[in-house]
């Protein structure tokens, strides 16, 4: 329960690590410091950067405990960073009323210079970290999520919170469950603006969710918008996108069960929820079953979501120039249980090439303002009451190990689907 004050002057030139490891105790770093090969390590307790002061300094690890930045202070990193504690304990980053920026560095083409959640430098398995962002926190940064087996990485972005996810141009700039498990939620009052990739479940194995319950999402990115459930030829994620309350701009694309660095992954499980009051915009298309042997679904359960078309590829050159691969056994369903879409365009609002579209007694609305739109696809009634859907995440865990990092703000209902 003590609590030191450290003050940083006369550190010199040569590398060095600023370690606490106080059960209980508040480390507190004082005054201001640019040393880039600085490294903050975190062990037990909490570590403090408060008050209208900046540090910055190559890294940091927080390996159990807290890092807390608060109340006016700025930290910067320009190298890779690390938050995670070994199962059951839980390692955590936090920024309230104070700037976290991670600065852009590319090295052979990706970028170093990520905080990694459920991670440490010793890749090791287990771990579990957790990044929030509070009142008046404002973090830039690329961020990765249970990057390893069994791990879990977590980003909760709070009221007013505001979370930029940096791009260079190279690497990935946001992605989560892979191999591990990943979840992001935006909550009321809460802004993230995005650009670069977005990957939700990004490797064999993963799980990922991706719950906005309120506040401001932008993603922009010329190329291919947000991803679910990549993989490879041995495998792909499973994972959820849930839009429950808030707006949603996104450019161009939702791509459900697509393999980000090529066309040739299967089985990928992915959804697509919108709920509550939502107002989702697309610029483009929702894409969905975008690999062979995946199981992709929409939802629509209440709110907007607004989109120039409903659509299933089945070839890998819709997306990547000169690249044929056919794909297979992929599964696209639709359902309707009340909401509204808003078509962006002329022509049919649901390819005639989706597997199913099923409408419930909640029925849909769809908003044909200034347009000349058809269906495209036979609408059938649920039958017995239900729908087709893939196999739905209720939470980004592995089943090996309970993880119960925290509880998700929302609960996806699978009682009106069969799973796939």
């Amino acid at each position: 329960g003590e609590s030191y004050d450290f003050a940083m002057t006369g550190l010199g030139e040569a590398p060095i690590s600023i370690g606490h490891g106080g059960e209980g105790s508040d480390f507190n770093l004082v005054g201001e410091i640019v040393k880039t090969n600085a490294t903050l390590h975190n062990v037990s307790g909490r570590m403090n950067v408060a008050g209208a002061r900046t540090l910055e300094v190559g890294s940091f690890a927080v390996a159990g405990g807290e890092l807390n930045v608060l109340d006016g202070a700025k930290l910067q990193v320009t190298n890779k960073s690390y938050v995670g504690a070994p199962w059951p304990a839980v390692a955590r980053t936090v920024v309230s009323n104070a700037t976290l920026r991670s600065t852009p560095v590319k090295i052979n083409g990706s970028a170093d210079n990520k905080i990694e959640l459920g991670y440490d430098a010793n890749n090791s398995d287990y771990l579990r970290g957790i990044l929030e962002v509070l009142d008046g926190g404002d973090a830039a940064l690329r961020f990765d999520m249970g990057g390893r087996n069994l791990n879990m990485g977590s980003v909760f972005l709070r009221g007013g919170a505001l979370l930029k996810n940096n791009s260079t141009g190279g690497g990935l700039d946001g992605y989560m469950g892979n191999s591990g498990g990943g979840y992001l939620e935006i909550g009321s009052g809460a802004d993230y603006r995005g650009v670069g990739y977005f990957v939700v479940g990004s490797g064999v194995g993963g799980r990922a969710v991706m719950a906005q319950l309120g506040g401001s999402l932008r993603h922009d990115n010329n190329g291919q918008g947000i991803v679910t459930s990549s993989g490879s030829a041995s495998g792909a994620a499973y994972s959820s996108l849930y839009f429950g309350g808030g707006t949603a701009y996104i450019k161009p694309d939702i791509h459900i069960c697509k393999c980000v660095w090529n066309e040739t992954g299967r089985n990928g499980r992915g959804s697509v929820d919108v709920a509550g009051d939502a107002d989702v915009t697309l610029t483009e298309y929702l894409w969905i079953a975008c690999h062979s042997n995946s199981v992709g679904t929409v939802s629509l359960k209440g709110g907007t979501l607004a989109t120039k078309q409903f659509r299933k590829p089945t070839n890998g050159s819709q997306f990547r120039t000169g690249v044929d691969v056919p794909f297979t056994d992929n599964r696209a369903y639709v359902n309707l249980n009340g909401g509204a879409i808003r078509a962006m365009t002329d022509g049919p609002i649901f390819e005639s090439n989706l597997d199913l579209v099923t409408l419930f007694s909640g029925g849909v609305a769809i908003d044909v303002t200034n347009r000349t739109v058809t269906l495209g696809h036979e609408v059938v009634a649920a039958t017995d009451g239900k729908g087709r859907c893939a196999l739905l995440v209720a939470n980004p865990t592995r089943e090996a190990v309970d993880f119960d990092f925290e509880a998700p703000g929302y609960v996806i209902d699978s009682s009106l689907c069969i799973n796939e």
